[in-house]
């Protein structure tokens, strides 16, 4: 299990979307919780697939 993430037992994770924080002077500020190591590994991914369409393209023009 990641850390901060916490299971229902059912096989469900579930993930805070962010926090709520109280300043000095009493405002209350929403801060969004960022997963960055899902944003990089969302990015490769995409960078994955679209080599594998690249190189399927340029296989099919040298035949």
């Amino acid at each position: 299990m990641r850390p901060g993430a916490a299971s229902t037992g059912a096989g469900v994770v579930a993930r805070p979307l962010g926090a709520f924080a109280v300043g000095p002077d009493g405002k209350v500020a929403w801060h969004p919780a960022v997963d960055v190591n899902r944003i990089v590994l969302s990015g490769q991914l995409a960078l994955a697939a679209v080599l594998v369409v690249a190189s399927r393209r340029l296989r099919r023009r040298r035949r």
